[in-house]
């Protein structure tokens, strides 16, 4: 699972739900929306990685 979050830590939208993915490298884009389709604005947002037992919090700058 991989969700994004503003710095408040209101969800965004959640990406990959359940998604069955295999051992490597992974590439996916965000367009930039929230869950509702609106365009989230320009800042610093937090990406939270959940594959089983791991995870992991990253910062992502989004830049319009």
């Amino acid at each position: 699972t991989l969700r994004i979050y503003d710095v408040l830590g209101r969800e965004i939208i959640a990406l990959l739900q359940g998604a069955d993915m295999g051992a490597g490298y992974h590439t996916l884009r965000w367009n930039g929306r929230d869950r509702s389709g609106n365009l989230v604005p320009s800042g610093v947002y937090l990406i939270h990685i959940s594959a089983g037992p791991l995870q992991a919090v990253r910062k992502l700058m989004l830049r319009r």
